[in-house]
């Protein structure tokens, strides 16, 4: 295996994997026209022409209320440690498992931090007005905010919504995308918005 500076994980070089997994298997990228090892058994015309916005948009929505992204367990000492802490800490999970899915990532991730990194190295771009289905971080509030003393991530679903891990209750919600406003000011600001080309429709 080989370690990736850039995203502080282990990656299984190509000629590896293939020697490996010898069956034929398809690979969703984002431009969603290639695989490693040739032409699949399952119907490839359908890979080639899925539409990843849709299909990833459909997945956020659906993602509402699921309890699924509440635990990953770290191994600390010999105990099983969640270091989600039963959803209070799951939007990095949840935003880029949904992205994982559909080669939007490269990897899964734990913090926002790391996500965004990710991000950047895999094609997305910052953008400064909403899109459906753009990425949004928010800021960490200062001591005193309680569960919003993290910076967040999560999705812009349009009509001024989003879809983000709630660690109140601890399963996505949808809310307003800037938590609704307080005197005129945005209770939650957004630091950031990413899109990706492959969500072009």
């Amino acid at each position: 295996e080989e370690s990736s500076a850039e995203l502080g994980r282990k990656r299984m070089p190509v000629a590896h994997f293939r020697a490996v997994f010898k069956r034929w298997y398809i690979v969703i990228t984002p431009n969603m026209g290639r695989s490693l090892t040739g032409p699949s058994k399952l119907d490839y015309t359908l890979a080639a022409n899925m539409n990843i916005h849709a299909s990833l948009m459909s997945m956020v929505l659906g993602s509402v209320g699921s309890r699924q992204y509440q635990h990953v367990y770290r191994r600390i000492k010999g105990v099983n440690v969640d270091i989600l802490e039963g959803g209070d800490v799951s939007c990095a999970v949840h935003a880029s498992s949904l992205l994982y899915l559909w080669g939007l990532v490269a990897d899964t991730h734990a913090t926002v931090v790391s996500t965004v990194r990710d991000l950047l190295a895999s094609g997305w771009e910052e953008i400064h007005e909403p899109r459906i289905g753009c990425v949004i971080t928010w800021e960490q509030k200062p001591p005193g905010y309680g569960k919003w003393q993290h910076p967040h991530i999560g999705f812009y679903v349009g009509q001024e919504q989003a879809v983000s891990n709630d660690p109140e209750t601890g399963v996505p919600i949808m809310h307003h995308f800037s938590y609704g406003t307080a005197n005129g000011l945005p209770v939650r600001q957004i630091t950031g918005m990413y899109w990706h080309p492959s969500l072009d429709l």
